[in-house]
């Protein structure tokens, strides 16, 4: 089960809900955790069990890069890199490279971000590597597992 949130707030609202109907929160994620990168916030989500799906790469007008990168890795700090999941939130035509409006497109999480993210990690003393193993292969192939 995927779970939007609006700007990445009332994730722990939402979570709260979902525990009370009885949901396995091992099995949902939270979007947009990256629009209110609020540590305490994550930290509280990532103890539910939940995945927490970081989505706005390239989308500067919320967070510049290096904010979005903060919060994922500390949340690896704590222990939580088996619960972070990476996407590309591009819902408009305008975000695409292939319709020649100017978007970065999917390739910029590739392209751009992943080296960017690597530096950074490894500045933090992590392996980012290993890290964006969890996160585009480890990760997704739990959260999209059934049984």
């Amino acid at each position: 089960m995927h779970s939007h949130t609006e700007m990445g707030t009332m994730g722990l609202e939402q979570a709260q809900i979902f525990q009370g109907l009885g949901l396995d929160l091992s099995r949902l994620c939270f979007a947009h955790m990256d629009r209110n990168p609020d540590p305490w916030l994550h930290r509280q989500i990532a103890n539910t069990g939940a995945f927490l799906s970081f989505d706005g790469m390239s989308r500067i007008k919320y967070y510049p890069e290096h904010i979005r990168t903060q919060a994922i890795l500390a949340l690896c700090q704590r222990g939580y890199q088996k619960q972070i999941l990476i996407g590309g939130d591009f819902a408009r035509k305008s975000m695409s490279a292939h319709y020649g409006k100017g978007g970065l497109g999917l390739k910029f999480i590739l392209a751009d971000w992943r080296p960017r993210f690597i530096e950074e990690a490894q500045e933090a003393g992590f392996d980012g590597e290993a890290l964006l193993h969890d996160f585009f292969v480890e990760n997704p192939a739990r959260y999209f597992a059934f049984g």
